[in-house]
């Protein structure tokens, strides 16, 4: 099997493995017993490990190599899982969001750098924003097909075996999951890697990441990339934190559990269209991303708050896929952006920064803001994080307009 297909395969396997129990994780945590500040918390730990591990382990990745990296990230998965089947103390569920926000910070961005690289070394420089927009959609792909698949586990396993626990089947899957990744890691990666650069530049981690926190900040076009980064995080992590409880109530919490797995899955395929759009753009278009990134933002806030005043199911439902089209448009141009303008031997802590800045607008939401669904509702969230980032949109735009290229350069920047 060639290189790219292996990549996009393992793209969607793995991140559809991310998808199985994203769509009922929400009820999942309900089930056991938590408040909406519970919830919140769930995702706020999760978020916080990446934020503490984000940078470190792009280093790491850059200093060791991706692959000894990204099995590392296999083995907190596994073991993030072995903890939610085997125990029902909302304080160890917690401490297992932890241990997979650690697990998401090693694996994140590290097989993308391994990937981009041989690219670079095949001379498809020129191909790198195009093939990453297609394994992006293959992801949202396979998260739409691991999203009907783990609504289906709970809701048949919820019928026929144990009521109690209907989420144990999906559970086990997704363990399983995550060590067939593990195991299949010689198939998928078997040109391996050389690991040579960064130690022969830089001593110590922390050099890694002082480097390249000091190029990605200095150069406008990237600290702009950064702060989207973060805005992205925010308002997908609103999302994503509270329309399955908003859609139960809606329901009347009388819907097959199918019904959220349904949903999910026409969201990522949404997603999946938009990245699909977005690699058409890349390839016959040269004009500037900047007006295109910008509307992204604006729109996908419009119709957050769009979604607060939404009173019917239809409307709602609607109003979540279009999110999930214009937000993740915008995913796919930010990582190409930022593939241009990072040499090899930062490009994992380059990668890393990104995810950083997206788990920080995670963060805020699920430790800060949560405060404001729990007191406040979720609807009142909503417009206030739309508003928001509506805002925010627009001062990003008068203070960093300027052209986002449209497509890679084919040679190297000189950092």
């Amino acid at each position: 099997m060639k290189l790219d297909l292996r990549y996009k395969l393992h793209q969607a396997i793995n991140t559809g493995t991310l998808g199985v129990f994203g769509p009922v994780m929400v009820l999942f945590c309900l089930h056991k017993g938590m408040d909406l500040y519970q919830v919140g918390l769930f995702f706020g730990v999760y978020f916080l490990a990446i934020t503490c591990f984000e940078l470190p382990s792009g280093a790491w990745a850059d200093k060791f190599g991706r692959l000894r990296v990204f099995y590392c990230a296999k083995l907190f998965d596994c073991l993030n899982f072995s903890l939610l089947i085997f125990f029902d103390a909302i304080e160890l569920i917690i401490l297992a969001s932890f241990i997979g926000g650690v697990g998401r910070a090693l694996g994140s961005g590290a097989m993308e750098a391994w990937y981009v690289e041989l690219l670079k070394q095949q001379r498809r420089e020129a191909e790198i924003g195009q093939k990453l927009s297609s394994a992006h959609a293959w992801s949202l792909v396979g998260m739409a097909f691991g999203a009907i698949m783990g609504a289906g586990l709970v809701q048949f396993f919820g019928e026929q075996y144990n009521a109690d626990n209907p989420y144990l089947l999906a559970l086990l899957a997704v363990f399983f999951l995550h060590a067939i990744i593990l195991f299949s890691m010689p198939y998928f990666f078997c040109e391996g890697e050389k690991v040579v650069q960064v130690r022969e530049t830089v001593n110590s981690d922390l050099g890694i990441i002082r480097k390249t926190l000091h190029l990605c900040w200095s150069e406008p076009m990237l600290r702009a990339v950064l702060l989207m980064q973060l805005l992205f995080g925010v308002l997908l992590t609103s999302m994503q934190t509270y329309w399955q409880p908003t859609l139960q109530t809606m329901l009347k919490a009388d819907a097959d559990i199918l019904m959220y797995g349904l949903v999910a899955a026409l969201f990522y395929l949404s997603a999946a269209l938009a990245a699909n759009l977005v690699k058409k753009r890349l390839s016959n278009s040269h004009k500037p991303l900047n007006l295109m990134l910008f509307g992204l933002f604006a729109l996908s806030s419009i119709v957050m708050i769009a979604m607060a005043f939404s009173s019917s199911v239809g409307g709602f439902v609607g109003l979540y896929l279009v999110f999930g089209f214009f937000i993740f448009a915008a995913k796919p141009l930010l990582a190409t952006t930022m593939h241009q303008q990072v040499c090899d031997k930062y490009r994992a802590t380059s990668l890393s920064l990104l995810s950083l800045m997206f788990n920080l607008g995670a963060l805020l939401v699920g430790l800060l803001f949560s405060l404001i669904a729990d007191k406040f509702g979720i609807y009142v969230l909503w417009c206030l994080m739309g508003g928001l980032g509506l805002i925010f949109t627009l001062l990003l735009k008068s203070r960093y307009a300027i052209d986002l290229p449209a497509a890679l350069k084919s040679e190297h920047v000189p950092y």
